[in-house]
């Protein structure tokens, strides 16, 4: 039976980017298992820290591609991260109101030309 410790995931968390199979590989265990160890308090903060580097590392890499004026990138920023401040495609609406409230909502289909 294989036993794991504290020290092979902190290891194994180093450059993961927080990616949970990538720990279990490196230690030698099943992704469950993984998960389990990664939710033990110092080995929590220690993932976390790691995960959130990976975010970053990904936004960094967004905001590039941003910069280079490719319109995927800046539709994908101003539709997610943009939001707050009215950006997201015209299919989705933003419904708000009382919570404790029913809401009513109408839908007119309008058939587009070619389809």
């Amino acid at each position: 039976m294989q036993r794991y410790n504290q020290k092979m995931f902190f290891a194994a968390i180093e450059g993961s980017r927080g990616n949970i199979t990538t720990i279990a590989r490196r230690v030698g265990c099943d992704w469950h298992t993984a998960k389990k160890w990664l939710q033990k308090p110092k080995l929590a903060i220690a993932y976390q820290s790691e995960h959130e580097a990976g975010l970053d590392t990904a936004v960094s890499e967004l905001d590039l591609a941003v910069e280079r004026g490719q319109a995927w990138a800046i539709k994908y920023k101003l539709s997610t991260i943009g939001k707050g401040r009215g950006y997201y495609p015209k299919q989705h609406q933003v419904v708000t109101g009382d919570p404790d409230e029913p809401i009513n909502i109408n839908v007119n289909y309008v058939k587009q030309k070619g389809r």
